[in-house]
């Protein structure tokens, strides 16, 4: 390069500098902020249009029933409680009770009088937030589909495997991910997820899965009555309850049997299940034994898969449950089959487990 070549270029290096560069930040005034776009919202006041949300109770309180008719809702463009729902294309990872879960809109679509919203699709593939690849999979699945603003994961606990949820570093890592998925879609990631031990304490895991979210739908049940409630908006107005029932619907007979499900009745605002209790719990020595034998029985088939009916769905046949509490029941060993069954019954009864025919899992 000679003289007047080495001259050009610092000319132009210099011309370059002295350019104004494109600004990375901007900044608004208080009366410029006022022309920009409003909050935009799934379900308005409750549901933002983008972000993170969850929506989450202790088992039994009546999630996924409820989860199923907000889908419905927002596919269909409909009020739900009273609050616009702005239509949408919804993703439904399923990853546990999907036996249940075909039961379910079998129900609503009987108990409405029509199908179910063809917006919504689901997935019960096995599918990990923390396993390695799959959420890439997913957005590249995502993104040769017809696309989606809401995806709904169902729930966080099956969608962790192995991870520890009282770990900051662990749940961060989730929240990653989660976060990921919501960038994919431009919209929307629900997390279903439950209470721990104490259900006072809300979301269970580390706090900062709570601090992440941009709305919390929280789900309860005390006795006869079931609620939900608002425990977090970021934009919106928090603490609103709304009170629910859960009514059957007989679905004929199938290969197993008589066959039936519940749907959803909202009962509008207030409500008794959040003044001050819990969820309904066993009362008797033998439900409390009996439902105690089943969890334990239930963390053993998500090991040993020839207990299970899908990858995804541990089950086990009441027939073992009846033989594995055997000397555990208050009763003598004659009447044990018949109280065994009086305890599965009155769990089942009360939604505390799932059953079809003679498998059974958690609700």
């Amino acid at each position: 390069m000679n003289n007047l070549d080495v001259i050009q270029s610092r000319l132009d290096q210099a011309m370059v500098e002295a350019e104004p560069q494109a600004q990375r930040f901007t900044f608004y005034t208080a009366s410029q902020l006022r022309t920009r776009p409003p909050m935009a919202w799934r379900v308005q006041g409750i549901l933002p249009a983008t972000g993170l949300a969850t929506i989450f109770g202790a088992s039994g309180t009546g999630k996924s029933f409820l989860l199923l008719d907000l889908m419905a809702a927002i596919a269909e463009g409909h009020e739900w409680y009273g609050h616009k729902a702005e239509p949408c294309r919804v993703l439904c990872i399923v990853l546990e009770g999907q036996a249940g879960f075909v039961q379910r809109i079998r129900a609503w679509e009987k108990y409405n009088g029509r199908p179910y919203p063809e917006k919504v699709s689901f997935m019960m593939d096995r599918f990990g937030l923390n396993a390695k690849g799959d959420v890439a999979d997913m957005e590249a699945a995502i993104q040769a589909s017809e696309g989606f603003n809401m995806i709904v994961i169902d729930t966080l606990n099956r969608a962790a495997p192995n991870a520890d949820e009282n770990s900051s570093s662990a749940m961060s890592q989730l929240i990653t991910a989660a976060g990921k998925l919501q960038a994919a879609v431009s919209g929307l990631v629900i997390l279903v997820h439950h209470t721990g031990k104490d259900e006072s304490r809300g979301l269970r895991g580390h706090s900062s899965l709570f601090a992440a979210m941009d709305a919390a739908i929280e789900v309860r049940r005390l006795g006869a009555d079931r609620g939900w409630r608002l425990l977090k908006s970021k934009d919106g107005k928090d603490g609103d309850e709304y009170s629910f029932k859960l009514t059957e619907v007989d679905l004929g007979e199938d290969e197993q049997g008589p066959s039936s499900s519940c749907v959803i009745e909202p009962l509008g605002e207030g409500g008794n299940a959040f003044e001050g209790g819990a969820e309904v719990r066993p009362k008797t020595p033998n439900q409390k034994a009996v439902l105690a034998r089943i969890n334990l029985m239930l963390e053993s088939a998500t090991e040993d898969e020839h207990d299970v009916l899908s990858e995804e769905t541990p089950r086990i046949k009441i027939q073992d449950v009846i033989e594995q509490t055997r000397g555990e029941l208050t009763e003598d060993s004659k009447r044990h089959p018949e109280r065994a069954r009086a305890a599965i019954d009155w769990l089942v009864k009360n939604q505390l487990v799932q059953r079809e025919g003679d498998w059974l899992w958690m609700a």
